[in-house]
């Protein structure tokens, strides 16, 4: 009889050790989810672009013009171009970009964005960032932080909150090779990404 009370009192403590310890591992953390979409006023951009897009570019030894667009802020802002604007934004094209796809071998993310009949190519963080200028929207957080690769392989932003000094963002990461998991991080208005904790881990199959 005391033996079974013994047991039922070890397997009650258990429980709520585990209930406190999901609820410490949750408390604190930012609970605003992005969009799953974005037009162009959500950016506040260093210009005021008509239109701009990104694009997955050519694999190596195929035409550098090859590409796709995977993003465009926006339809209604792009219907609103002449044949001579989408002219030129399709006639331009980068080898390089802000972040890369197509593992084992290499395709870059770039973007186009267009003032008036000028184009602009946008294909190293650097120019990302000067681009959106501050990162003060949270289209802006939400791109930067979905091609962080200098993060990790593969990111996803989850949730974020503003704060004083940018965002805190909890980040889902990925190697693309038996790891993967979730930080908190901290984003300042440059840019600049801080992990402030691991919040968990996971080992998987394969690689991507």
């Amino acid at each position: 009889m005391y033996r079974k009370l013994l047991i039922i009192l070890i397997c009650s403590l258990y429980l709520m050790g585990c209930d406190l310890l999901n609820k410490d591992s949750k408390e604190g953390l930012p609970d605003l989810f992005f969009k799953n979409e974005y037009i162009l006023s959500d950016f506040n951009l260093n210009a005021n672009y008509l239109y701009w897009e990104i694009r997955r570019g050519a694999l190596p030894g195929q035409d550098v013009s090859t590409y796709e667009v995977i993003a465009k802020y926006d339809d209604v802002s792009y219907s609103h171009l002449d044949s001579t604007q989408i002219q030129i934004i399709n006639a331009t094209s980068s080898q390089n970009g802000f972040a890369g796809q197509c593992l084992p071998s290499y395709c870059p993310i770039y973007a186009v964005a267009l003032i008036d009949y000028d184009v602009s190519i946008i294909d190293s963080v650097s120019k990302l960032k000067t681009f959106f200028g501050e990162i003060d929207t949270e289209a802006e957080l939400f791109i930067l932080l979905s091609y962080a690769q200098d993060y990790a392989l593969s990111t996803e932003p989850e949730t974020y909150e503003e704060t004083d000094y940018g965002y805190l963002v909890v980040l889902k990461w990925d190697t693309l090779c038996q790891l993967r998991g979730k930080d908190l991080v901290k984003v300042y208005r440059d840019g600049t990404i801080e992990k402030i904790k691991e919040i968990s881990r996971e080992t998987y199959s394969g690689c991507a």
